[in-house]
């Protein structure tokens, strides 16, 4: 996987990601601060160029400050944004920091985005150009106006329609694209602020060559790359740590230092440092935090993760230290946080970690509009965990009692998948939960859903679509209802049916060499064909990968010899497309008479998967 952005909440994406086609876009402010007790009257222009987080003097030269530039200096905090007439909160706090010529935008601790400003003459008062540098020498510019007091700051934005229309006022209407951001001026801690300086720059740094090696990763065609890329990563690895215990000791009682363990904890484990960071977290360092901190320490460090999981040592910790102060805001929000790393989990049974934060949920914080990765954990767009099915009185309690949309969103689709789940007799059920779920919560026609970033419009319908896509699947590949016929060609190009195998139990299984998941399960296949080869089983694949001669290099090596079609058909639709595959693995199991019986959308555990093929065997 290739990170291509940061974990941000909507208030983020909405406010700054509009502006850049990338995060790795840049941005720039010019213009003039107009004070809003005197409205005809500018302080001096203000221009903002565009830097990364290490980056050099801005290109467009620097200036001397002046009145309009220290009233600025200090700390804003987003409180607000408004457009097309609805006015929204951010979930999270977004702070510009702004000291000396330089801005810093961050979200919780760690930097965002870095911007340069300087002051020229040219800008009438009150207004503003946005410039957002996409590509090398190529700019987009965003005309604005902005209005200054003591302790606000607002800004209006231009139409992305006509983006060099200039607004003339700071009231969106609902017919209007105009959007109005609002900041009040916050108090910082100097300490506090050295160290998430400090911090940022780690963590941008880190950021970057996670970015790099997972870019790198998919170009390594021998083994000596493979060698010299996972050295590299191994030298960044290193630098990363050793910066965030020189940090955790010079400011130790920071949620910046926190954060950095953190980060080195989860991400090199094994090391030697990785392993200190690791002590210092279990011994006090994590039972003192504030939950406050903690919750920013974590956002921080999960966004920078190299690994799937944390370790679990780190999760108990946190839970113990969470269930110490359920009263306070961040408890639900670190509980949820918990949950939702456990859901590619493959057990047979829940995690103690999630089953513990689980019923925390349920008893104390099912009303809660922090909730919603608990709920993405039990449903999502690429199913439900295996141990899925005790949750459901959790997801049915939280419809009952929750009433904010995103929550139930969530919430109604998690409870459609994990019924869909629970077999056969069910699936009538599922069908009318997915109806149900499409019609509250399909894309509205309101104008003012244009406000929602697309990253959010992007996943809720994406979720839209799935749901469809399973009502497609309810009736169509239902279970109980027969397979479809596939017609195909294997994987050395001879012609494949799947009614060359009726009569046996069949289990189909959509597979790829470059899915983790498949190829541990590669070895219990290999078992159930070895155990059952004298009764009517057969295991029969559909292949998606891409790459011809690493496919036979990885049937070979893993001893794979039961056949499979080859995913792309051509002139026909590709077999995973027609059949809606969402993630990989995905199996079904199909009786004798050609019935489909189960369907997993992740790799079961060996012991259902074997009572299930057993069941029908008998």
């Amino acid at each position: 996987m290739v990170l291509t952005k940061l974990n941000l909440g909507i208030s983020t994406v909405v406010c700054i990601g509009l502006l850049a086609s990338a995060i790795g876009g840049t941005l720039a402010i010019s213009g003039t601060a107009q004070d809003a007790k005197s409205p005809a009257r500018g302080d001096g222009p203000l221009v903002a160029d565009p830097v990364g987080p290490r980056a050099g003097p801005a290109t467009t030269g620097s200036e001397p400050k002046t009145t309009s530039a220290r009233k600025l200096e200090g700390a804003w905090r987003l409180v607000e944004w408004e457009a097309k007439g609805k006015k929204h909160h951010p979930d999270e706090p977004e702070i510009w920091r702004i000291r000396e010529n330089e801005i810093d935008i961050r979200y919780e601790i760690f930097r965002e985005r870095q911007m340069k400003f300087k002051l020229p003459s040219s800008k009438a008062a009150g207004e503003v150009d946005f410039i957002s540098s996409y590509q090398p020498g190529k700019t987009f510019t965003h005309a604005c106006l902005y209005t200054l007091t003591d302790k606000r700051l607002r800004i209006a934005w231009s139409s992305f329609k006509e983006p060099r229309k200039r607004p003339t006022n700071f009231t969106p209407s609902p017919e209007s694209d105009l959007m109005v951001w609002t900041f009040e001026r916050i108090l910082e801690d100097p300490g506090q602020a050295e160290a998430d300086h400090a911090f940022a720059s780690i963590f941008m740094d880190w950021l970057e060559a996670v970015q790099s090696y997972f870019a790198s990763l998919g170009t390594v065609k021998t083994s000596e790359q493979r060698r010299k890329l996972e050295a590299e990563r191994s030298r960044q690895l290193d630098r990363m740590t050793e910066r965030s215990l020189q940090l955790a000791e010079a400011k130790p009682n920071t949620a910046a230092a926190l954060a950095a363990l953190c980060t080195a904890a989860i991400n090199a484990p094994d090391t030697e440092r990785g392993k200190k960071a690791q002590s210092i977290l279990e011994n006090g360092r994590i039972a003192r935090a504030g939950l406050g901190e903690l919750w920013k320490a974590l956002r921080a460090a999960n966004s920078s993760m190299l690994l799937r999981k944390k370790p679990a040592v780190l999760n108990t910790l946190v839970l113990q230290r969470v269930k110490q102060e359920l009263d306070q805001p961040e408890a639900a929000r670190i509980l949820a946080f918990l949950s939702v790393e456990y859901r590619f989990d493959e057990s047979s049974q829940a995690p103690r970690v999630f089953a513990e934060a689980a019923d925390l949920i349920l008893e104390h914080f099912s009303e809660s509009p922090d909730i919603t990765n608990f709920c993405f954990c039990l449903g999502n767009d690429l199913g439900s965990p295996p141990w899925c099915r005790k949750y459901e009185k959790h997801l049915r309690t939280i419809l009952e009692k929750n009433r904010h949309k995103n929550v139930r969103k969530n919430a109604l689709f998690a409870l459609a998948s994990v019924v869909q789940s629970a077999g056969q007799a069910r699936q009538d059920e599922a069908a009318e939960l997915y109806e149900r779920f499409i019609k509250e919560f399909g894309r509205s026609d309101d104008p003012r859903s244009s406000a929602r970033s697309s990253g959010q419009a992007d996943f809720e319908d994406g979720l839209v679509r799935r749901a469809k896509a399973e009502l497609d699947e309810i009736g169509k590949r239902g279970l109980g209802k027969p397979a479809p016929e596939l017609v195909g060609e294997d994987l050395d190009g001879r012609p494949l049916k799947l009614a060359d195998f009726r009569g046996k139990v069949v289990l189909l299984s959509f597979w790829s060499t470059t899915c983790g998941s498949c190829m541990r399960l590669v070895p219990h296949e290999r078992a159930l064909l070895d155990r059952l080869r004298n009764k009517p089983f057969a295991i029969v694949g559909v292949n998606g990968d891409d790459d011809p001669e690493a496919l036979r290099r990885n049937l070979a090596k893993r001893e794979i010899t039961w056949r499979s079609f080859k995913d792309k058909r051509p002139g026909k639709t590709a077999i995973m497309d027609e059949w809606k595959i969402a993630g990989l693995p995905t199996l079904y199991l199909i009786d004798q008479k050609g019935i489909l019986r189960k369907r997993w959308t992740s790799a079961p555990s060996t012991t259902e998967l074997d009572q299930e093929i057993n069941r029908l065997l008998k």
